[in-house]
């Protein structure tokens, strides 16, 4: 990944967020790690002119307030945060086949609770992708 940009962790549970931070610390992820917990606070440090905004977003697919299908389809309809990829961190099979149906415009999808293998491989694999991504885009 860009390690000039942050990512952004939205998560309301303490317990997930620790263990993303852990998997990608394992896998040499060096980007800043920015976590909010609700989409609230997510989008006000979007909206913030003096603040870099992220090379990818890991969105908790279950959080009050907003949803994050909500919360998708406003960042879509930005014209500045679009383009930022977002990863949907989900619960369970049946939230992930909701998700999928909903016609998001999200990179993909990771399953919760996480198997901690699994997971690092998937972060891994979307390095490699950021990585290609970013090559092609020069």
């Amino acid at each position: 990944m860009n390690s000039s940009k942050p990512i952004l962790l939205i998560e309301n549970n303490e317990d997930d967020a620790k263990d993303i931070k852990t998997a990608l610390n394992d896998i040499h992820i060096i980007n800043v790690m920015v976590h909010k917990t609700n989409i609230d606070e997510a989008y006000e440090h979007l909206r913030d002119e003096q603040k870099p905004k992220p090379c990818i977003i890991l969105l908790d697919l279950n959080l009050p307030r907003m949803g994050a299908f909500e919360f998708v389809k406003t960042l879509k309809a930005d014209h500045i945060l679009k383009r930022i990829p977002i990863i949907v961190l989900m619960s369970s099979e049946t939230n992930g086949e909701v998700a999928q149906s909903s016609g998001l415009d999200v990179a993909g999808y990771i399953s919760k609770p996480f198997d901690y293998k699994q997971f690092i491989e998937t972060m891994r694999d979307l390095n490699v992708q950021w990585y290609l991504n970013s090559k092609q885009d020069k």
